[in-house]
């Protein structure tokens, strides 16, 4: 009985259901080649588009991003099937199933797609939250100072400086940016 016990463990649950979530991410990562052809709003004007169809349309106006969205899927799949990527996978494909979350719930897609993307993000949430140490402590060896002589209040000084150049960067490109569209108003 103990055997079986160390047999059916958390890691075998979790192992479980990354390959059943990897097997299906992959089959839509796969499926995005075809997904959205023919996804165009030629039939209707926008005002009178449903939610779904603006979505759609959207989506079917390029080749190029559904197929992008679908390698990182694939990649992201891939990678959660070891256990040594299982947490880059994880954090990978998150994101991608938080916006199809969201695209779902707010276009109004389908129950099913929306289900099956809540349970494939809750997979990815298990595995984030059962290796929370390890992101803790890559994230401290960020943060924290190293060993070479820096104090906290050094790199504070640090990240306040880059934010204030940072700042500046963004300001300064506004205004150039801004110069430049000014001028194009006027022939010469």
């Amino acid at each position: 009985m103990a055997k079986a016990s160390k047999l059916l463990s958390w890691t075998t649950v979790e192992t479980g259901l990354r390959i059943w979530a990897a097997f299906n991410v992959c089959v839509y990562g796969f499926g995005k080649v075809v997904q959205f052809e023919g996804g165009k709003l030629s039939h209707v004007t926008i005002q009178n588009a449903t939610g779904f169809e603006i979505m759609w349309g959207f989506f079917g106006a390029t080749k190029a991003y559904p197929i992008m969205i679908g390698c990182v899927q694939v990649l992201g799949a891939l990678l959660l099937i070891f256990d040594r990527t299982k947490l880059l996978g994880a954090l990978l494909l998150s994101p991608i199933f938080l916006n199809i979350i969201v695209l779902d719930i707010l276009y109004e897609i389908s129950p099913g797609a929306l289900m099956n993307a809540v349970f494939f993000q809750s997979v990815f949430l298990f595995v984030i939250i059962k290796d929370w140490r390890r992101i803790m402590i890559a994230v401290q060896g960020l943060i924290i100072p190293s060993a070479a002589g820096f104090s906290f209040v050094d790199v504070m000084l640090k990240y306040l400086m880059a934010c204030g150049l940072a700042a500046g960067l963004f300001f300064g490109f506004r205004a150039f940016t801004n110069y430049f569209t000014f001028w194009r108003y006027f022939e010469f």
